[in-house]
């Protein structure tokens, strides 16, 4: 049997670090370089508020000690994927190959485009071919065509920071729930 408690003090922080970054990146609140390390920091905190109530709730106590130390997961998960996302935005591909051997090419086939192509010029400006993507290509799949870069960046920041804060909340809210 699910605990429903349990399942909206997860998804509630989940939704507000997703929907804050996702805002983030897409009004360009804050420089970007801020915006890698201040999403961690908000999950770790808004973790540690819905666990704080959760336990209460739950025990009629707060051991905020304990707390602390097990949304550190929190702060783990979302600081991963955080660094990931960054390293996603740096041309790292250049730093080991010439970049004269790096040609855009189709992400599908892995077939060269044609420079005769209109997406030719719009991979080489946007230097797409020059960074390694590991979570992006996931969510850019299911976007339609004709979103903008800053809007495509907010909505795998929400998909990826929504999760990273899900699933460590759900179990972590499971453990803290137990009453001495």
């Amino acid at each position: 049997m699910v605990d429903s408690t349990k399942l909206v003090f997860a998804i509630v922080p989940a939704l507000l670090v997703g929907i804050v970054s996702m805002a983030g990146f897409m009004l360009r609140l804050f420089p970007t370089g801020y915006m890698y390390l201040l999403i961690p920091a908000f999950a770790y905190q808004l973790s540690i508020a819905a666990s704080s109530l959760h336990q209460y709730l739950k025990c009629n106590k707060v051991e905020i000690q304990s707390l602390l130390l097990s949304n550190l997961t929190v702060l783990a998960t979302s600081a991963i994927a955080s660094v990931i996302l960054f390293l996603e935005n740096v041309n790292l591909k250049s730093l080991f190959f010439d970049s004269a051997l790096l040609v855009p090419s189709y992400p599908t086939t892995g077939d060269p485009v044609p420079e005769s192509s209109p997406s030719y010029k719009a991979i080489l400006d946007s230097g797409a071919h020059l960074k390694f993507q590991l979570f992006s290509p996931i969510v850019r799949a299911v976007l339609p065509v004709g979103v903008d870069a800053g809007t495509a960046e907010g909505l795998i920041y929400f998909y990826y920071m929504f999760w990273m804060v899900l699933l460590p909340m759900y179990f972590l809210l499971g453990v803290q729930g137990f009453c001495n």
